[in-house]
């Protein structure tokens, strides 16, 4: 769970734009690295993500005005960026059966979101907004290096990467001045 704030603007009753700076902490990440020749290990991490997006909304209620009653539909788009950072990851090392830590790294990457949702409109300027969006944070990674390390023995480790996305619900309250 995490939370977006933002400001925007309405260019025509049809269409408005806003940009926002996200925050969603803690994805956990579960999984396998497979390697040729060598026992599978499976391994575990925290993911958050800080992402700045600057979104446009076409609105189905601006082209048929008092029609829809108090409900504002829209689809959405975004383009921005995210800030990924991977925790240190935990496994353990085949051979010994010793628990390893591998640091852990962060990266910027291109960030996108597509959605749909409704205004529900209160009255005196306020609305509340339900929505989904898919949303595309690009990529994490974790840094490579002599970092996996067991007790004081380190080994080099190649980078652990993945993309990042997120299928979201989310409520909010909109004000218009």
């Amino acid at each position: 769970m995490g939370f977006t704030i933002g400001g925007g603007y309405r260019f025509l009753p049809w269409l408005r734009a806003d940009a926002t700076i996200g925050y969603r902490p803690l994805f956990g990440v579960d999984g396998t690295v497979v390697r040729p020749g060598t026992a599978d290990r499976p391994f575990e991490a925290d993911i958050s993500s800080v992402a700045g997006m600057i979104n446009a909304y076409f609105d189905i209620a601006g082209l048929v005005p008092g029609r829809l009653g108090m409900f504002q539909p829209y689809v959405m788009a975004g383009i921005g960026l995210a800030h990924n950072d991977m925790g240190d990851i935990s496994t353990t090392r085949p051979s010994t059966n010793a628990a390893e830590t591998i640091q852990g790294g962060g990266n910027l990457s291109f960030a996108w979101t597509l959605g749909v949702g409704t205004g529900l409109d209160l009255g005196k300027g306020f609305v509340v907004d339900l929505g989904y969006k898919y949303i595309d944070l690009g990529d994490f990674t974790s840094d490579s290096g002599n970092n996996a390390c067991s007790g004081s023995s380190c080994r080099y480790v190649d980078s652990v990467t993945g993309g990042l996305s997120v299928h979201e619900f989310s409520a909010g309250l909109r004000y218009h001045f």
